[in-house]
């Protein structure tokens, strides 16, 4: 249902409860939010669409009802008036999915969106007719009666396109996929929830798998923020924030520049019979706490998010065909390609015949700026022997020196 932040801005999005991840890869246990807002002054603005759900592409299962009520909404709240503008911050296809249909529906509407938006548009939905497409940028300036809509370049956050919107009249900082998380909005404002780890956690999840590869995109996008008067964050994904702004542009902050959260290590296991998996978590017994995750039963977004927020990463793989774990492999090719930096490295390697995973592993290691191992690296043969507890001990101690 369309909600009111205020009397002339309305939240017309929602939530797809249905869709069980999100860029085909990133699991979604409680669902995904499409937000979409809607100024409705003497010019009416919809900021946003919002996925499809329907159509020809069969590999994407969002719920088709999702979008018709999505129509059905702005068709209520305007109800006959016209559309003036549809402002398209962002050209990936879950924001963008529903734009045919609201030209159909409104067609004298005008499409703002970046240059290079206006060129993804055309691939996406090569009929919409070039004049009603304008280019937002900073030369461009929507106002209505209480309304003053500035066009802020945010590219790579996390696509080209990106625009930042701001209404100079009232604050209003529409953020496109900043400041967005995953799951379902079960409250519409941020301040109503607990925000616990669990809540950040998830906030986490999306911003490193998401936006991760372009911290420095997002620090100059942070810098341009800084300046803006800002009463309220409006993202496409996840609750609006109204208050709080410093806990979560500090979060961002520390994410972009690649800063650990806290002094806490993880453990990602890559295992067949169990062996190694023993082995790491044996690590229990001479140093407290961590997280410990198997690489080959935990989507890999959460993998991605916990090494953006702990200092110490402790890899232990078995060797498989000469090689490292494919899952641990996977893992670690996504860090670099994440750009992560600055972590402490841990190696525990299994081998019957062949132990090579651990040198392997510290190849990949190397390409991680910044980055530091902590030896020794620990090296069994089928299963952890008593007197390589005394290795573990060792390992325990060093990485305990990195808190």
């Amino acid at each position: 249902m369309s909600i009111k932040i205020r009397e002339d801005l309305i939240y017309v999005g929602g939530n797809d409860e249905k869709l069980s991840s999100f860029d085909n890869m990133y699991s979604l246990p409680k669902g995904m939010s499409f937000n979409a807002y809607l100024i409705k002054d003497d010019k009416n603005i919809l900021i946003s669409t919002i996925e499809k759900g329907e159509g020809d592409i069969k590999y994407y299962d969002a719920d088709p009802q999702v979008s018709r009520d999505f129509i059905s909404r702005i068709k209520e709240e305007l109800n006959g008036e016209t559309l003036d503008y549809l402002i398209a911050q962002h050209l990936e296809p879950d924001h963008s999915g529903s734009i045919e249909d609201i030209v159909k529906e409104f067609k004298d509407v005008k499409i703002v969106t970046s240059s290079m938006g206006k060129n993804f548009l055309k691939a996406l939905s090569p009929n919409i007719p070039d004049d009603s497409i304008l280019v937002g940028g900073p030369n461009l300036n929507i106002q209505t009666a209480n309304h003053s809509l500035k066009f802020i370049p945010a590219p790579l956050v996390h696509w080209p396109d990106v625009l930042f919107v701001y209404d100079e009249k009232t604050g209003d900082l529409y953020s496109s996929d900043a400041f967005g998380t995953f799951g379902k909005n079960e409250h519409l404002f941020a301040d109503e929830y607990n925000q616990d780890e669990e809540f950040f956690s998830e906030m986490r999840r999306y911003y490193t798998n998401i936006v991760g590869k372009f911290g420095t995109n997002v620090i100059s996008a942070l810098n341009n923020v800084s300046k803006l008067n800002i009463s309220t964050i409006l993202p496409l994904h996840g609750p609006i924030w109204r208050k709080d702004f410093d806990k979560i542009i500090s979060k961002y902050t520390s994410w972009a520049s690649y800063t650990p959260e806290d002094n806490s290590f993880m453990v990602v296991t890559g295992s067949i019979y169990g062996h190694t998996a023993k082995a790491a978590e044996a690590l229990k017994k001479f140093i407290p706490g961590g997280k410990y995750f198997d690489a080959s039963k935990t989507n890999i977004s959460y993998l991605v998010s916990e090494a953006f927020k702990v200092k110490t990463i402790v890899i232990a793989s078995i060797t498989h065909e000469g090689e490292i774990f494919p899952p641990i492999e996977d893992f670690l090719i996504r860090l670099t390609h994440l750009g992560l930096k600055g972590r402490n490295f841990a190696i525990i390697e299994n081998g019957l015949w062949l132990p090579t995973a651990g040198k392997k592993i510290k190849e990949y290691i190397e390409k991680i700026p910044s980055s530091t191992l902590i030896e020794p690296i620990i090296t069994i043969k089928g299963s952890l022997k008593e007197e390589q507890n005394k290795d573990l001990d060792l390992l325990a101690s060093k990485i305990k020196e990195t808190f």
